[in-house]
């Protein structure tokens, strides 16, 4: 049994040590302060690589750098969150100290191998499914590995999600499932988005019959645990409260829009309590660019981070963790988490070498 599942064991390389420890997002005293990424992104300076085409992502980087100072300078806005703003964009150049993305990728999965099997390991020992459904909805509950998983639970179960589609890429499907299995256990509705994600690619991509019939039988599937249950308060408390509610998510976003159409230019690196005393989080990146700073900000944003090609190319299997990040932006804060920045960096280019192979 043990040997179903395959672990890289480290290989001493740079690139590897890179992947390794941009898994680890250990931050003092609190965020955008995330030193080991911080770190190893100044040491490899040394290593920084161009090709011609590349310079149009620094160009691009450099004048989001400008814009987000000279909004804030206009707005009067001092805070931490501007430096882990910088940081952010810098990052997405993080791709170009990393000679082989497939060296990162191997050392990147070995931990969140390990961040599975520690998972499994503690839900063992804490036993949280003594409280049933309760969970995965209720807040308290939802936390039964916070102070012993580091991020728990949503970051946490994104880095279990992209390892997993790693080890998809790496041919390693049995640990692939292990990843999706324990971030399940996360509660995290991201585990969620990645078996969906992973259902599309796989129907889309087989050229069988049988395609159609594995999505009726899904479909059937959750639909008759739907009829079963559905008379079950826990059941609804489960299905509405926790998987598929969006209220909160509605108000934020509408909040978000009217601030960037009030402020056309962005208004800078405002907390979101000061927008809206309700929540304070702004749930999506792509719509914190916009609104901080305005419809430049974005446009640079989305021409840094859009993967080129993706239509035209979207059956390569690397677009499956590019695609899990980018629909987290767009419902979480995903994007400005400094290591799933560094880690889309070399995504992107891993891809880019992906394609030129296939030309």
């Amino acid at each position: 049994m043990i040997k179903s599942f395959k672990i890289q064991l480290p290989k001493l390389k740079i690139d590897w040590a890179l992947g390794l420890l941009s898994a680890i997002p250990f931050a003092y005293p609190k965020e955008p302060f995330y030193w080991i990424v911080i770190a190893i992104f100044i040491l490899g300076l040394y290593r920084f690589k161009l090709q011609a085409r590349d310079s149009i992502n620094v160009l691009l980087a450099l004048l989001l750098i400008l814009l987000v100072a000279v909004v804030n300078l206009s707005n009067s806005i001092y805070t931490l969150s501007v430096f882990g703003t910088y940081l952010a964009i810098i990052l997405l150049l993080f791709r170009y100290i990393v000679r082989s993305s497939e060296q990162f990728l191997h050392g990147f999965s070995f931990v969140t191998t390990i961040y599975a099997l520690a998972t499994f390991v503690m839900f063992i020992i804490l036993r949280p499914y003594n409280n049933g459904l309760l969970m995965f909805i209720n807040s308290d509950y939802r936390m039964w590995a916070e102070g012993y998983l580091i991020e728990w639970p949503n970051v946490f179960s994104a880095f279990l999600v992209i390892g997993g589609f790693i080890h998809i890429l790496l041919k390693n499907r049995k640990t692939a499932f292990m990843h999706f299995s324990a971030a399940i256990l996360t509660t995290s509705r991201t585990a969620l988005l990645a078996i969906l994600i992973y259902a599309i690619f796989t129907l889309n991509k087989s050229k069988s019959r049988m395609k159609y019939i594995y999505a009726i039988v899904i479909i059937t599937t959750f639909a008759a645990v739907f009829l079963v249950y559905n008379q079950d308060d826990l059941f609804i408390s489960f299905l509405y409260d926790r998987l598929i509610k969006t209220g909160d998510r509605g108000e934020i976003y509408n909040t978000l829009i009217e601030s960037s159409l009030d402020n056309l230019f962005g208004i800078g690196n405002v907390p979101f309590e000061q927008i809206d005393d309700a929540y304070q989080s702004y749930h999506s990146s792509f719509l914190k660019v916009l609104s901080r700073y305005g419809i430049l900000g974005l446009l640079l944003y989305v021409f840094l981070t859009y993967p080129r090609g993706l239509i035209k190319n979207r059956s390569l299997e690397i677009n499956m963790p590019i695609i899990f990040i980018l629909l987290c932006g767009i419902v979480q804060d995903f994007m400005f988490h400094l290591h799933i920045t560094a880690l889309y960096s070399v995504l992107l280019s891993h891809r880019d070498k992906l394609m030129n192979k296939e030309c």
